[in-house]
């Protein structure tokens, strides 16, 4: 299942620069290594929907695959709590239930 993620714009551009080097920049803000550590916690891995995007209107989007309803559903009351997080809900299924 994914869950679509819409960042703040400063902690897009962190998170896409973060991200291009691999997750290991000197020292992350606070807000995104919250963000990281959230996700990670929940064993998943964040990723942005246009990598290398420069656009604006892209640049904000990430998701994380959740490998089931409950899991995304548990992430997602997670990442409602998060200051950089925008807005958090699950995408359009690409298969039928």
């Amino acid at each position: 299942m994914h869950v679509m993620i819409q960042l703040r714009p400063a902690v897009a551009r962190e998170a896409h620069a973060v991200l291009a080097l691999g997750g290991h920049p000197p020292e992350p803000g606070e807000v995104l290594a919250r963000l990281l550590a959230l996700v990670a916690k929940h064993g998943l891995a964040l990723s942005p929907v246009h990598p290398g995007a420069t656009d604006p209107s892209l640049v904000p989007h990430f998701l994380v695959d959740a490998p089931d309803p409950a899991s995304a559903e548990r992430l997602l009351k997670a990442l409602r709590q998060v200051d950089g997080v925008d807005g958090a809900y699950l995408g359009a299924q690409s298969e039928p239930p």
